[in-house]
């Protein structure tokens, strides 16, 4: 016999940290948070959404929801209690990152005053496509130019437009690394 046809949630968002272990614990095999439990522990537990609306953003039904909650939730618990390491399972989906440049390829230092803002789409960890933007170089602006955007990479950002990038599920990544294309595998 076969069950239901399994719905796959759609998760936009790209966690910078991907495995985290108890300092001290002595336990090697992490248990894996799928991407659709994270969606779900974010979207409950992050962002105080009630089941049914986040249940709707996800496009799952809401016992689907409770049943990943649940699972991330005893996920969590178990690395707090008890040690157990929490590996994020990622899919290989393309997704938009974004940095800033002065000449196109070098990550330049900070976001707000580069000529360029470069998006490329990456795809199981290779740089597919790019896109070259003249920086609005005003933050409102810059933060509508990152629509679609699921993680900024620079070397340095300010406190606010962190915060602000965050409210809109960009992630943010500090780097000392001089180009996308070095650390893309890594995103």
């Amino acid at each position: 016999m076969r069950g239901r046809k399994r719905t796959q949630a759609v998760t936009l968002f790209r966690p910078i940290f991907r495995s985290f272990y108890a300092q001290g614990s002595h336990e090697k095999e992490p248990s894996i948070l799928s991407a659709e439990e994270l969606g779900a522990l974010r979207l409950a537990d992050y962002q105080d959404l009630h089941h049914e609306i986040a249940a709707a953003q996800l496009k799952i039904t809401r016992p689907t929801f409770s049943r990943l909650l649940t699972a991330a939730r005893k996920k969590t618990a178990a690395l707090l209690l008890f040690g157990k390491p929490i590996a994020v399972e990622m899919p290989q989906a393309a997704f938009q990152a974004a940095y800033p440049s002065d000449d196109r390829f070098s990550i330049g230092t900070d976001i707000l005053s580069a000529k360029l803002i470069v998006i490329a789409t990456i795809e199981a960890g290779k740089i597919k496509a790019m896109r070259f933007e003249e920086n609005p170089s005003k933050e409102e602006a810059l933060i509508d130019l990152l629509e679609g955007v699921s993680i900024v990479v620079c070397r340095a950002i300010g406190a606010k437009l962190k915060t602000r990038l965050a409210e809109k599920e960009i992630s943010v990544m500090i780097t000392t690394a001089t180009t996308l294309e070095s650390i893309a595998a890594e995103l």
